[in-house]
């Protein structure tokens, strides 16, 4: 379930923005201006009939071309954007909402997060019956 809501993070940053977007913990020589999405912290609470509500929060960095001032308004500006972009994403089975969306501006980088929460069921083994055996009584020969 995270790598859908991670290529639907993916999807929003390139519908609107035009630069690269690494899912993978890249080397020191990416290219900047670039985005990075990682998982975050993970974690579910038990609910009624079996069902779980889950809750994942995922990071996406931004890395900007700019040195310091520059940068800083830079990541600013970007983090704006995200604030719309990240709203809702697409994955399999339509539109998430994020909640929690928040950014903050560290040593020159931007790390804004995202939460989305789903309801969850968890499949049980049924037990089956290895054997039965049926013994049917009639009137007629008792």
């Amino acid at each position: 379930m995270t790598e859908h809501f991670i290529d639907g993070i993916v999807s929003r940053l390139r519908e609107t923005f035009d630069l690269p977007v690494y899912t993978e913990r890249a080397a020191q020589d990416f290219q900047r201006p670039c985005f990075a999405v990682e998982p975050g912290p993970t974690g579910q609470v038990p609910m009624p009939n079996g069902q779980y509500c889950r809750e994942t929060e995922f990071v996406v960095a931004y890395y900007p071309a700019g040195e310091a001032a520059e940068a800083r308004r830079e990541c600013l500006a970007v983090m704006e954007s995200l604030f719309v972009a990240l709203e809702t994403v697409p994955v399999a089975d339509g539109l998430k909402r994020g909640i929690g969306l928040r950014g903050e501006v560290v040593e020159g980088l931007l790390h804004f997060y995202v939460k989305f929460k789903v309801i969850v069921r968890r499949k049980e083994a049924k037990e089956r019956m290895d054997e039965i055996q049926i013994t049917v009584r009639g009137d007629k020969d008792e």
